[in-house]
């Protein structure tokens, strides 16, 4: 059997469906129980949710760097690296923040909007992470964002604003949806 690459534009209309249905999930979600506000419901730009915002940038990209180091030491990253281009090929900036913001965007709302709100901070972080399972050999990028989870459910509880882990998540995947789809992942040390 002869299977079929996707296009770029394929994968980001798939990835745009994925998470519009994770949104009406939430919204669902929402209206039948108490304990999951409607989306964006804390979602604001004053002057401490500005502050935030430029807090959860930092530690984005903190995050970036600090797992840039550790997977580094591992052949993790040049795995992760050859998933992420079996997946989407070879990708521009466009679809970088494309992908970023829809993926930032769409899982904070769901994950600490929904699942946080209603299960709380440790479950949503599992949640998260196991979300984001991709096999054994990728077992340590699966624990790093249960961490990162953590992170930005902390960020979700001390900002009081989704905004927040929006900004960091959207910055975490943005740099290193570029930095992956840059790898060269031929050779044993990149």
């Amino acid at each position: 059997m002869v299977s079929k690459k996707l296009d770029t534009n394929s994968v980001l209309l798939l990835a745009s469906g994925f998470y519009l249905t994770l949104y009406i999930a939430t919204l669902i979600w929402s209206y039948a129980s108490d304990s999951v506000p409607f989306p964006f419901s804390d979602f604001r730009f004053d002057g401490d949710a500005l502050t935030w915002c430029a807090i959860a940038f930092a530690l984005g990209v903190a995050a970036v760097y600090v797992s840039r180091a550790v997977f580094k030491a591992s052949d993790a990253e040049r795995k992760f690296a050859r998933m992420f281009r079996t997946t989407f090929g070879n990708i521009g900036w466009t679809e970088v923040l494309a992908y970023a913001l829809l993926s930032g965007f769409f899982e904070e709302v769901f994950f600490r909007g929904a699942v946080q709100n209603a299960f709380g901070l440790v479950a949503a972080s599992i949640i998260f992470g196991l979300a984001h399972y991709a096999g054994r050999d990728l077992i340590a990028w699966t624990i790093s964002t249960v961490v990162m989870g953590f992170i930005l459910g902390w960020i979700y509880i001390a900002s009081k604003t989704i905004a927040a882990p929006i900004v960091l998540h959207f910055t975490v995947n943005a740099m290193n949806i570029r930095y992956v789809s840059k790898i060269d992942i031929e050779d044993d040390r990149t």
